[in-house]
């Protein structure tokens, strides 16, 4: 069984150290309070710099990194939406409706399916496997918008390196392009693209709000850079011809140890043939988040203190308008988040949620013996970390703050709410945190509810309810199986995990634990829904009951076929479809009845659907705080007040 408690140890000792050894994450050098950015005089102090870091051996990667509004109805039909995290921001993913067609991204495909009552019908598809020129395009992620289809393709160089005896004579290498494309989509059995943009480096995220579309990537210079050859050490951008970022939009961090961009383009859906405006910093990056009117981006940086690197996040703040792109502020804050759900702003100032993992530098002793002069390493402290979060302000000046927050632990997610914000961190319990966020300058604990397992998806369910979704673990902090919670938050003084539901093992797994976007969460429709393992299960929540379990949905795989696909569910009417993106499958959620199966890809055969009730459900909640009732079968466990 996985032991989380010993992992936890392992990864507080040689997290940092493995990020910048491995995955290539730079640290950064920043001030106590805020980075301050500049921009180059010239192209040739862009070079300078560059030479400079590469002369130094500075490296660093391309990452791919990977961020709630309620389901809508619009129209005469009522389906549900992507699982976003402000109401008005859209976010990309594999599979979109209009509540009359599904659009599903699989196997480099873009297929556009007729649903009507569960009767599914492909009516056109779209191929991403084109090669034009050197270069081989990827379907990543889409947007829908009326009749316009937005899809973001990752664009991999066909190098050719001649006749060469230990490697082939191609190599496709990693996305350095991102590509745009803006497809119609009113007749759904011919789309066409309109236009096609794209920029420099690998895809990080991407947020469409009304018709205006903002996408970040992350753009490594290598080596190989000529001075006279802007391109092969500035970002491009290209329309109808190729243009490098002008200098006055380049932004530099005083002595940078990255040598990637982060890049930022702002553009029209509608007038799609060229980008409004476009910048770039010289740093590295990791995360976004956006409300209506800005867009925040968080990077990995460090600030070495005597033998001791201090972890830090630094942070650039755009603003959008129409399209338009501006830097309003920088600033850090100690400690590294866990993902976009860690940061938030509310009321013109901006919350965010870190973990610190400071570490200590390997130093040399020498012992002195009668033979020779003996060096041993002493080990770095790898007991320094803990939680902290910060109010700052539009400047992104900190105004308020708690720090040292559970001492040995991490963050597993994180929720903001208006004025309070939950997270909770693990070790061998799940402390959920409860804080009061009404006075910007002072932000208070309200309450600490300590309970087995984590939570690693948090979602506001109603005024009444918390809903969580993490894995079960015993007193001694080893997972037993996934966990779905329902944590009664109406007294934010004594907050309590009034339902829960275990399912499956220790080896059962959900996407939906580090991508929201795999989860399906409706109040007004009542269901839950989400991927387990390799299928789709949906609960609906009944209060003063609990969970109850509609069906489940089975995918089943060919033996020799190793690549499973990324499961998606979604609504439409008395529908749920379910996708892993070579099948579409659909159920009866009144009456439960299975629906049509459409293949996408061959390779997957012999599905089946099937409502399942729940069984073997936890008995007792650790402590003995709490008294847990014998469910009614496939009811799930009631934990009751004292």
């Amino acid at each position: 069984m996985e032991n989380l408690k010993n992992k936890f140890i392992l990864f507080g000792g040689f997290a940092v150290i493995m990020l910048v050894t491995i995955v290539g994450i730079y640290l950064l050098k920043v001030d106590n309070t805020k980075i301050i950015f500049k921009s180059p005089e010239s192209y040739d102090e862009l070079y300078t710099l560059l030479k400079e870091m590469e002369d130094n051996r500075v490296y660093a990667e391309d990452q791919n990194l990977g961020d709630l509004a309620p389901s809508v109805s619009k129209g005469e039909s009522d389906y549900s939406e992507t699982n976003i995290q402000v109401s008005g921001v859209d976010e990309a993913d594999i599979i979109k409706t209009d509540g009359k067609y599904i659009y599903i991204i699989g196997n480099d495909n873009l297929y556009i399916v007729e649903t009507n009552d569960g009767k599914t019908n492909i009516v056109s598809k779209l191929n991403a496997q084109e090669k034009i020129g050197d270069k081989q395009y990827h379907f990543q992620e889409m947007y829908l918008s009326n009749n316009k289809l937005i899809i973001i393709k990752g664009v991999s160089q066909y190098y050719d390196y001649g006749s060469m005896d230990i490697m082939p004579r191609y190599y496709w290498g990693g996305n350095q392009e991102v590509a745009i494309g803006v497809y119609d989509v009113t007749d759904k059995t011919n789309p066409f693209k309109i236009n096609e943009l794209s920029q420099s480096g690998s895809y990080i995220s991407s947020r469409l709000i009304n018709n205006y579309l903002y996408v970040t990537t992350n753009h490594y210079v290598y080596n190989d850079i000529v001075e006279d050859d802007f391109t092969t050490y500035v970002p491009q951008i290209k329309s109808e011809k190729t243009e490098t970022i002008a200098v006055d939009d380049i932004l530099i961090l005083p002595n940078p140890d990255s040598k990637s961009y982060l890049t930022v383009t702002g553009m029209d859906i509608n007038n799609s043939n060229k980008f409004i405006s476009s910048k770039a910093v010289l740093g590295s990056s990791s995360n976004i988040y956006a409300d209506l009117d800005n867009l925040y981006v968080s990077g990995y940086s460090s600030e070495k203190i005597n033998n001791t690197y201090v972890s830090k996040t630094s942070l650039v703040k755009f603003s959008m308008n129409n399209g338009v792109l501006n830097i309003d502020a920088t600033g850090s804050v100690n400690g590294n988040i866990l993902n976009q759900f860690s940061m938030d702003e509310y009321n013109g100032n901006f919350r965010i949620v870190t973990t610190s993992n400071d570490y200590t530098i390997l130093e040399k002793e020498e012992v002195i013996s009668e033979d020779d002069t003996i060096s041993s390493d002493i080990a770095p402290d790898i007991n320094q970390t803990k939680n902290n979060l910060y109010v700052l302000d539009k400047d992104l000046k900190i105004i308020g703050k708690i720090e040292g927050l559970a001492k040995g632990e991490r963050i597993y997610s994180v929720r903001f709410d208006k004025e309070i914000a939950y997270f909770v961190t693990f070790k061998q319990v799940d402390p959920l945190f409860v804080v009061d966020l009404s006075n910007p300058n002072n932000p208070n604990i309200k309450s600490e509810l300590k309970i087995p397992g984590f939570s690693e998806y948090l979602h506001v369910y109603d005024e009444k309810y918390l809903f969580g979704l993490g894995r079960e673990a015993d007193k001694d902090g080893r997972t037993t199986g996934m966990k779905i919670s329902m944590f009664d938050i109406q007294n934010k003084e004594d907050v309590k995990e009034k339902y829960k539901l275990v399912i499956g093992d220790q080896y059962s797994w959900s996407e939906s634990s580090y991508n929201h976007k795999a989860i399906l969460v409706s109040k007004d429709k009542n269901i839950i829904g989400f991927p387990i393992n390799n299928d789709y299960v949906a609960y609906r929540f009944i209060d003063n009951v609990g969970f109850e379990k509609i069906g489940e949905i089975k995918f089943s795989y060919d033996e020799e076929y190793y690549f499973y696909g990324s499961v998606r569910g979604l609504y439409i009417n008395d529908y749920l479809y379910a996708s892993n993106q070579f099948k579409l499958i659909s159920l009866n959620l009144s009456t439960l009845e299975s629906g049509d199966t459409l293949d996408l890809d061959k390779k997957i055969i012999n599905e089946d659907v099937k409502p399942e009730e729940e069984t073997n459900p936890e008995e007792e909640v650790e402590g003995g705080e709490n008294n847990i009732s014998e469910p009614e079968e496939g009811i799930t466990n009631q934990i009751e007040e004292d």
